[in-house]
């Protein structure tokens, strides 16, 4: 199990990835459905924030020895994309950069040895298996699409917008992709 630290690293590698792949779309193109089928890429982001959100409410719970609320992962995805589509943008890109700092003050503040707790609420799994699935481990889950929609809207962008011409927009994503390696 990582240390509080590399626990933190890896949470704000990922975010800082998964952000990266939404930076340059314009506003509409984040609210455009199509990510997940009827997603946006707004929508994606709260439904990170939403799980962010139930890790952050529920990990010190479990170490006290409570149970998670019993949930069906799909109808519960649903609940909280049904939630909160009628968030701004700003109000989702606002609430999720607060976020990390919620997340950083709970794993911070665990007690010692509370990452590597092992918890039947997890069927055994330690809290900080818990902490990863619901951020890290959670934003690589949707690395691969996100990455694919913000593309294909970035393309879709370049061959209609009389602005810009597809080369510029190939090299500054080659750009980009270098820049984030």
């Amino acid at each position: 199990m990582p240390t509080k630290t590399e626990l933190l690293d890896r949470i704000r590698a990922g975010r800082v990835k998964i952000a990266a792949l939404w930076v340059g779309l314009t506003v509409d193109e984040m609210q455009q459905p199509g990510y997940n089928r009827e997603w946006s890429v707004k929508d994606l982001i709260a439904h990170l924030l939403f799980w962010e959100q139930f890790m952050i409410e529920h990990a010190p719970r479990l170490l006290a020895g409570d149970s998670l609320p019993p949930f069906e992962v799909d109808p519960f995805n649903r609940e909280a994309y049904e939630t909160n589509r009628a968030r701004t943008l700003d109000d989702v890109r606002a609430a999720f950069r607060a976020s990390y700092p919620q997340i950083e003050a709970l794993v911070k503040g665990l007690p010692d040895g509370a990452l590597d707790q092992k918890l039947a609420a997890l069927d055994g799994a330690a809290l900080g298996d818990f902490v990863a699935w619901n951020s890290s481990g959670h934003y690589e889950e949707h690395i691969d699409a996100l990455r694919a929609w913000s593309m294909r809207l970035k393309a879709e962008r370049a061959f209609t917008s009389p602005k810009r011409s597809s080369l510029e927009l190939v090299r500054r994503s080659a750009v980009r992709r270098q820049r984030a390696r």
